[in-house]
């Protein structure tokens, strides 16, 4: 269709990251990865605990949820 998709999403291991990637070469277009890290930990902890659902049901993480999760630098 030619149209810009812009994917906005958590993708802490490899494995995810490699996906977008391998989507993106199949498609033969540019895949640009932009991470987002936010260093202040009792801001990154606000953030989590009062942010709302963008739909019915949705469970968000918990600050242990977010601290435990495993990450692939």
């Amino acid at each position: 269709m030619g149209l810009t998709v812009v994917a906005d999403s958590v993708n802490p291991s490899i494995i995810t990251r490699n996906t977008w990637r391998n989507i993106a070469a199949e498609a033969r277009v540019k895949v640009v990865e932009i991470e987002v890290v936010c260093t202040d930990t009792a801001k990154h902890r606000r953030r989590v605990e009062s942010r709302t659902a963008d739909f019915p049901d949705h469970a968000l993480p918990n600050w242990r949820t977010v601290i435990e999760r495993q990450y692939d630098p």
